[in-house]
């Protein structure tokens, strides 16, 4: 017999049952049926009800969301230091400094909703910092005036010269509020020199941040300084070369300047720094010194340091000298200063390094 033929008689077979069954049963049947139809839809409904209901909401505003994306930072110079960040293990960074660059939420205020006033409120850094002259394309070039108060007439001397400079006074000067003020009405951008212990057995001076200070006794001491005078736009260290290669007592120091919204100045006095690296893990504005003008003192030796200073801002279009109300220093810069301009160079605060640093304009600095 073919499989056609055995098909039929099947077929056959089928057909006969149902004509030997009675109505009422088939009726019934096809009643039943649709009633099981019914509740097996329903049935998905409410799953699908329930399924939506329990889920996580943010599934849905994550399609596509492969976890975080680690983006390599912009290297501006051949910093080994920062060159060791762009490649950091986070892991690491984070337990360095676990609360490092994070915003608060302001709490609502009376009316309900954010509080627009603090979320907008302008940081120190930039809320003090001195207008930049227009640079066009000239190369920027940033000159801090260091170890400035314990001299009256050496300040004055600094504050004569063309602005803007960055003075930076030392945090236990007896009149630091009153050069401060002074510095302002002459143009000059303002810092305050913190001293920091250094290798070996130099002291530092009175009120100095050490690595031998408990957290408590740091943060006493830091409260201090910063709380001598104001207007300024950040701070930078007095020696400190055994402080900034501390990463735990940089930490402390970075969480207090973001606290304040003040900048931090490099001054480079050692190549183990942790300036750099914990700058950028925090977010926090910074700038760092390229040319000290004036391991020695002659006139000849400081412009040979500035022209050395010239070459770095067109390697890189800014540069950050540092320098001491030495009498050569002054001397030589009160005649080199004049001619920046006509040499396609543009003086600026160091406020603006700090901003071109991070992408931000002039205009929305000031």
């Amino acid at each position: 017999m073919s499989e056609i033929s055995q098909e039929t008689q099947a077929q056959s077979k089928s057909q006969a049952a149902r004509r030997g069954a009675p109505r009422w049963l088939w009726e019934c049947g096809h009643v039943a049926l649709h009633e099981m139809a019914g509740l097996a839809v329903l049935g998905l409904i409410i799953a699908s009800a329930f399924g939506w209901f329990w889920s996580n909401p943010r599934d849905f505003d994550s399609e596509g969301d492969d976890g975080p994306v680690n983006v390599a930072m912009p290297v501006d110079r051949a910093d080994p230091a920062l060159a060791d960040f762009a490649h950091a293990d986070l892991v690491q960074l984070a337990a360095i400094a676990p609360g490092a660059g994070q915003q608060s939420i302001p709490a609502p205020g009376a009316g309900g909703g954010v509080d627009i006033a603090a979320q907008e409120r302008v940081p120190a850094w930039r809320r003090n910092a001195v207008a930049a002259p227009g640079t066009d394309e000239r190369y920027r070039i940033a000159v801090i005036i260091d170890d400035l108060g314990l001299s009256p007439a050496a300040f004055n001397r600094i504050a004569a010269l063309p602005a803007p400079l960055t003075l930076a006074i030392m945090s236990y000067a007896p009149e630091a509020p009153v050069l401060a003020q002074a510095a302002h009405a002459a143009g000059h951008e303002v810092l305050v020199h913190v001293p920091m212990e250094p290798e070996g057995d130099i002291d530092p001076g009175p009120h100095a941040l050490t690595t031998e200070q408990t957290r408590e006794a740091f943060e006493q001491q830091l409260a201090w300084d910063l709380d001598r005078f104001d207007g300024y736009v950040g701070i930078n260290n007095h020696m400190g070369s055994r402080v900034t290669a501390n990463a735990e007592r940089m930490t402390w120091l970075f969480e207090e300047l973001e606290r304040r919204g003040l900048m931090f100045v490099d001054s480079r006095t050692t190549k183990e720094t942790v300036a750099p690296m914990l700058a950028e893990h925090f977010g926090l504005p910074f700038a760092e010194r390229d040319v000290f003008l004036d391991n020695e003192f002659g006139a000849d030796a400081v412009e040979a340091q500035l022209k050395a200073l010239e070459s770095e801002a067109r390697k890189y279009g800014y540069a950050v000298a540092i320098g001491h109300p030495h009498a050569g220093t002054i001397a030589a810069l009160k005649a080199w200063l004049p001619t920046l301009a006509d040499r396609g160079f543009a003086l600026v605060p160091i406020s603006d390094i700090a901003a071109h640093r991070d992408g931000i304009t002039t205009l929305s600095l000031n």
